[in-house]
C-alpha cells in the first residue's frame, strides 16, 4: 500500500497518533508530526512511497511537535525529535516540511552505519553509478535534479550508502532540496518535476524539494556498482569539462564529505580505499544544463564495468564490520529468569515493565513480538540505556534471532559508543597535556572518568563532554592554559558568563575551536550558594592517580590526572541526579550508579561503610539515601540490608518521602509511544524546582528564573535557531 492510498483523515491519524510507517530505500522510518500543514505535504512528496506497515521495527523514531506552554501561543516553535535526540534548535512551524527533511538527512547520517556513508549524490545509468560529492553552493544538487530527468535513475541527493561486504550503492532516495536560484532553473528544465512552494527564509536561502521521479521508486531495490566519482562545480560561462582527479587527491578530498570514516575506523578506510581504486575521478565544471547532460551522455556511453580481480572481492568481504569479541559475562547468572516482560498467555507485554527487567537482568534477553522490540529499543534509546543493554544482549544466544532491523540498530549503537569512547579518550590526553605543566591535580568527572579509568559503568556509556575539577585557586591559571590550547568560552551571553563565575562551582562550558568538543571545568560538585556544602579541598585530598585498563597506554601528563575515590565518585553521581535538576537523562544516571554500587560493592566488603561515613562526613546524607532507595526499588541493585537501614538516618520527614517517592518514579520511567506523558513531564518540572530550591537562595533564584523565562520567550534570534541544521 503507498501512501498516497490512505485518505486525509487516515494519513493525519497516523502522522497525530501511533505513527507513519515510511519506507525510503533500506530505511524505515515512523514519523509523527502535530504541527498544521504537515499531512499535505508529506501526502505531495511522499505519495508513492510504500507504506511500511508490515515492518516490526523502525530505523529511527521522528516527530514534529510544537512547543508547550506559553510557547503555542508567544512566538510558537517547531520541535524535530529522533528517538532520544532533539539535533536542532526549534523552527518556525512555516518551515515543517524542511525541519522534517533535515531531520530525516540527520537521521540516517546518525543511524546507517550498516553502510560507509558519503555526503553526495548518486545517479545511476546502464547499472553504473556516478557519485557526485559537492561543498555547498557547488551545483551538486542542481546537476543531480536535471539528470535525473534526463536518463539518469537517482539513487540518493544526500547520502550516499556503500556496502561494505561488495561495494555496491543502495539506493536511498529522498525528495531533493533545491535552494535559490535551482529552483527556478529545474522548474523550466524539468516542467514534469513536481516541486513544493517555496520556504524563505531559512539559514541555506530559499528552499524548495522536488519529489522524486516515479522511475526511481520503482527501482529502489536496485543496487548500482560505482563506477565515477565527480566533483561538480557550477561557473557562469564555463564550458563542460571533465577534468581527472589523481586518486591520492581524491581521498583526501572525500574524507571531509564522509559522514562515517572515523567511526567505522579500519572498516572505513578499507571502504573508501576500494572505492576509489574502482572508480574514474573527475572534477567537473559546467556553465548551461544542456552541455552537462551531453557530457554526461558521453560518458555513459564510452563506460564499461571495471573489473574486480578475485584478490578485489576477498578484501571487499574483509570489509564488513567486525565490532570485536563479544565481552565475557561475569558476576551475573545468564539463567536468572526475568521477573517481567516475558511472554504469558498470548498478552502483550507492558513495556515499562520488560524495560526494567532488561536493566535489571540485562544478560537475560526477553520473550517479545518483534512490535514489542520496536517499543522497547525507542524507550531504551530516549532513556539513554540502549548502548548499555546492547552489550549484553549481543552476548546471548538468542541476538541472531532477534529482527534483522533490530540487530542492525543495536551493532550500529555498540559502533557508536566505541567510537564516542575512543573521542572521550583523545580529550582527556589533550586535557593532559595542556595542564600538566601547570603542576595541579586535574580530576576527572562522571562518565570521562568511567571511560578513562575503563570502569563497568563506561560498558554502553553515552558521553557528551569532558569534566575536569582543579582546585579553585588554580581556576584562572587552568582556564588560561585550556585557552592557548584552543578552548574557548561556548557560552557569549554577559548574564550567563556573569552567573557562572559568581555563582556556580563550575566556568561556562568551553568549548575547543576546531574539534568543537566540549569541556565543563568544576572547582567543586555543587554550587557554593547551594544547601549542601562539600568541602572541596576534601575532595581533591581524597582523589586517586587515574589507573588506566589494560591496554590502553597513558598519555604524556598523565601523572596529573586523578579520579575521585570509589565513595567520592558514587556521591557526585548522587548530587548530580538529584541535586542539579535535569532528569532528562536520569535513568541512564541511576544505571551509572547500579554499575558504580555492584563493582565498587563486589570488590571491597567494607565499601558501603566507608561509603555511608564519607556521605556524612562531606554533609552528603539525603542524596545517599535517594540513591539507595531508588537503585534498589527500580534497578534491584544488591545493597547490603545493614547499609540501607544506615542510610535511612539521612531520610526526609514521612510526606516529603512519600512525596518524593511517587515524583522520581514517576520522572525517571520513560513513556511509552503514543501515551500521555503529562504526568511525567509535571514530575520532571517539580524535581527541577526542588533542585534550585536546593541549589539557590529564594531571592536570586526568583530574579534567575524570571531572567532566564523572559529571555526564552523573548528571544526570537533566527541565526540561533538555524545553527546547526
Amino acid at each position: 500500500m503507498k501512501i498516497g492510498e490512505l485518505s486525509q483523515r487516515e494519513l493525519e491519524q497516523r502522522l497525530r497518533g501511533g505513527g507513519l510507517m515510511l519506507r525510503a530505500g533500506p530505511f524505515v522510518a515512523c514519523i509523527r508530526a502535530n504541527a498544521p500543514h504537515v499531512a499535505e505535504e508529506v501526502r505531495l512528496l511522499y505519495e508513492d512511497y510504500p507504506l511500511a506497515d508490515d515492518e516490526p521495527v523502525a530505523d529511527f523514531h521522528a516527530r514534529l511537535a510544537l512547543g508547550t506552554g506559553l510557547r503555542r501561543f508567544i512566538k510558537p516553535k517547531l520541535y524535530f525529535h529522533c528517538d532520544s535526540d532533539r539535533p536542532f534548535l526549534p523552527m518556525p512551524p512555516a518551515l515543517a516540511m524542511p525541519l522534517l527533511e533535515w531531520g530525516l538527512n540527520w537521521a540516517v547520517a546518525n543511524r546507517g552505519h550498516r553502510w560507509f556513508m558519503m555526503h553526495a549524490a548518486c545517479i545511476e545509468r546502464h547499472g553504473l553509478a556516478a557519485i557526485l560529492p559537492g561543498q555547498p553552493g557547488a551545483g551538486k544538487s542542481t546537476l543531480t535534479s536535471a539528470l535525473v530527468w534526463h536518463r539518469w535513475r537517482l539513487l540518493t541527493d544526500e547520502a550516499t550508502l556503500i556496502s561494505p561486504a561488495d561495494g555496491r550503492v543502495t539506493a536511498a532516495i529522498r525528495p531533493v532540496s533545491l535552494k535559490n536560484a535551482s529552483i527556478e532553473v529545474i522548474r523550466r528544465y524539468c516542467p514534469q518535476a513536481v516541486i513544493t512552494a517555496a520556504s524563505p527564509d531559512t539559514h541555506k536561502g530559499t528552499l524548495a524539494h522536488m519529489r522524486v521521479p516515479p522511475d526511481a521508486l520503482r527501482r529502489a531495490g536496485e543496487t548500482a556498482a560505482p563506477r565515477w566519482i565527480i566533483f561538480p562545480r557550477y561557473e557562469k560561462g564555463a564550458p563542460a569539462v571533465f577534468e581527472p582527479v589523481t586518486r591520492a587527491r581524491a581521498f583526501m578530498r572525500m574524507i571531509p564529505n564522509t559522514f562515517n570514516y572515523s567511526i567505522l575506523g579500519p572498516t572505513g578506510f578499507e571502504a573508501l580505499t576500494r572505492l576509489i581504486e574502482r572508480c574514474e575521478i573527475f572534477d567537473f565544471r559546467y556553465g548551461d544544463l544542456d552541455e552537462a547532460f551531453a557530457a554526461f551522455d558521453k560518458l555513459a556511453a564510452g563506460a564499461t564495468p571495471l573489473s574486480i580481480s578475485q584478490g578485489d572481492a576477498q578484501g571487499a568481504g574483509a570489509v564488513a564490520i567486525d565490532l570485536d569479541a563479544k565481552p565475557v559475562t561475569v558476576g551475573v547468572d545468564a539463567a536468572t529468569p526475568l521477573p517481567a516482560g516475558k511472554r504469558n498467555s498470548g498478552k502483550q507485554a507492558d513495556p515499562v515493565a520488560t524495560l526494567f527487567a532488561a536493566l535489571r537482568f540485562p544478560y537475560t534477553m526477553p520473550e517479545l513480538e518483534p512490535r514489542e522490540w520496536d517499543t522497547l529499543a525507542l524507550m531504551a534509546r530516549e532513556s539513554g540505556v540502549l548502548a548499555r543493554l546492547a552489550y549484553h544482549w549481543r552476548t546471548q544466544p538468542g541476538f541472531d534471532a532477534l529482527p534483522a532491523r533490530l540487530r542492525w540498530m543495536l551493532e550500529a549503537t555498540i559502533t557508536l559508543s566505541r567510537k564516542q569512547a575512543t573521542g572521550i579518550k583523545w580529550e582527556v590526553n589533550r586535557v593532559a597535556r595542556a595542564l600538566v605543566p601547570l603542576g595541579v591535580p586535574v580530576v576527572l568527572l562522571k562518565g570521562g572518568a568511567y571511560v578513562a579509568a575503563g570502569l563497568p559503568a563506561a560498558r554502553g556509556r553515552w558521553v557528551n563532554d569532558v569534566d575536569i575539577m582543579v582546585p579553585r585557586e588554580a581556576l584562572d591559571r587552568v582556564e588560561a592554559a585550556l585557552e592557548a590550547e584552543g578552548w574557548e568560552s561556548s557560552d557569549k551571553d554577559e548574564y550567563d558568563e556573569a552567573y557562572y563565575r559568581r555563582w556556580m562551582h563550575e566556568l561556562p562550558p568551553m568549548r575547543h575551536r576546531n574539534r568543537e568538543t566540549f569541556l565543563d571545568v568544576h572547582h567543586n560538585i555543587l554550587p557554593p550558594t547551594g544547601r549542601l556544602k562539600p568541602d572541596a579541598a576534601k575532595l581533591m585530598a581524597a582523589a586517586v592517580p587515574l589507573r588506566f585498563p589494560e591496554g590502553d597506554r597513558a598519555p604524556y601528563g598523565a601523572s596529573c590526572l586523578y579520579t575521585l575515590s570509589p565513595a567520592d565518585m558514587v556521591l557526585h553521581s548522587a548530587v548530580h541526579l538529584f541535586q542539579d535538576g535535569e532528569l532528562e537523562g536520569g535513568l541512564r544516571d541511576l544505571t551509572d550508579l547500579d554499575a558504580l554500587l555492584r563493582h565498587f560493592g563486589g570488590l571491597d566488603s567494607s565499601f558501603y561503610d566507608r561509603l555511608i561515613d564519607r556521605a556524612e562526613e562531606l554533609g552528603l546524607g539525603r542524596p545517599l539515601y535517594y540513591v539507595l532507595r531508588f537503585t534498589v526499588r527500580m534497578l534491584g541493585t544488591p545493597i547490603p540490608a545493614g547499609a540501607t537501614a544506615h542510610a535511612d538516618a539521612f531520610a526526609p520527614f514521612a510526606p516529603v518521602r512519600v512525596l518524593m517517592d511517587a515524583l522520581v518514579v514517576r520522572a525517571l520511567t520513560p513513556v511509552p509511544p503514543g501515551r500521555n506523558g503529562a504526568l511525567t513531564r509535571w514530575a520532571g518540572h517539580l524535581l527541577y524546582i526542588r533542585a534550585h530550591w536546593m541549589r539557590m537562595p529564594p531571592l536570586l533564584l526568583a530574579r534567575h528564573l524570571v531572567i532566564k523565562a523572559w529571555r526564552r520567550i523573548v528571544d526570537a534570534d533566527p541565526k540561533k535557531e538555524d545553527e546547526a541544521m
